[in-house]
């Protein structure tokens, strides 16, 4: 049976914002879809949320209400997609068929993989380690799949590794809501007494997927830990790139350089992974009248 190690950034648009900016490190941060008063909170760092502000439940005001020292920022996608790149980079310097998930969290083949750090275990401190290098703080996990090691990692020790043959052993107490069921689906098997996926992967899939049909069907083959579709490494392209969005244009070069140095600085730790170089560097700036800036320095 193949073995497949996860690693996941847990709050990523949070983690993300604070490696492109690390004065927001230890700040209650909250992070918004769009400007204004009630513009929603999407995202909260562990200090917003300790003051009881909730990413889909509170709109900006409403989280300036509980906290009066609160940092807000807009989200900013093209700050995550760096970030996400940089942890499939990290997944990369340990092996060659890697998958980056829609929402950040990076799956690889551990088997093709541990001929470098020896262990499984190894492995999964490596991972972790690695994404530190990078300005990540990383959970990592080696399972039967990809819904174990997923669940392993955001559940786990932070270094999970669950040992073949035991898996529905360790997905057996955690809550069902960690797979994420829609409200209907939820509120069906509440009724049904399923509160665990160990109570799931219990039931008989044929019965819930007549009675839920094929999302419930899914959801007992995930709390038995298994998976409906193998890894899908994704090709690599060479290249590696950095972005950000500003909140205001710069009309001066010592701010100009101070953005694109923070930028160059992300870039080279993820080259640092491989031990690779860097022959050019492409500059592709935004401008104020949306007209686009490119040129290419050669090294």
């Amino acid at each position: 049976m193949a073995r497949i190690a996860c690693l996941v950034v847990p709050h990523l648009p949070v983690a993300a914002a604070r490696r492109a900016d690390p004065d927001l490190c230890g700040l209650a941060l909250v992070l918004t879809e769009g400007n204004g008063p009630h513009a929603r909170v999407i995202a909260a760092s562990a200090e917003a949320r300790a003051r009881g502000v909730r990413p889909g439940a509170h709109t900006t005001a409403q989280a300036r209400a509980l906290a009066a020292d609160l940092v807000v920022r807009p989200r900013d996608h093209a700050v995550e997609r760096s970030a996400a790149l940089a942890l499939a980079d990290v997944a990369a310097s340990l092996a060659s068929r890697v998958e980056l998930a829609d929402d950040g969290a990076v799956f690889l083949d551990a088997d093709g993989a541990t001929h470098l750090v020896g262990t499984e275990a190894g492995l999964a401190t490596a991972l972790v380690a690695r994404a530190a290098r990078i300005g990540l703080a990383a959970r990592a996990a080696v399972g039967a799949g990809m819904t174990v090691a997923r669940l392993a990692a955001i559940h786990g020790d932070g270094t999970e590794v669950v040992p073949a043959g035991t898996e529905c052993g360790f997905l057996a107490p955690l809550p069902l809501v960690c797979l994420a069921p829609s409200p209907n689906v939820a509120a069906t098997l509440a009724r049904w007494g399923v509160r665990r996926l160990g109570d799931l992967a219990r039931l008989p899939i044929a019965e819930v997927g007549t009675r839920l049909g094929p999302a419930g069907a899914a959801l007992v083959h995930a709390a038995r830990g298994e998976d409906t579709r193998p890894l899908v490494p994704r090709p690599p392209d060479g290249a590696v790139e950095e972005s950000i969005a500003l909140e205001y244009a710069i009309d001066a070069v010592e701010p100009l350089c101070f953005v694109l140095r923070g930028l160059i600085e992300r870039a080279v730790d993820r080259l640092g992974l491989t031990g690779i170089g860097c022959a050019r560097v492409a500059v592709q700036l935004g401008l104020d009248d949306r007209s686009r800036d490119e040129r290419t320095l050669a090294l």
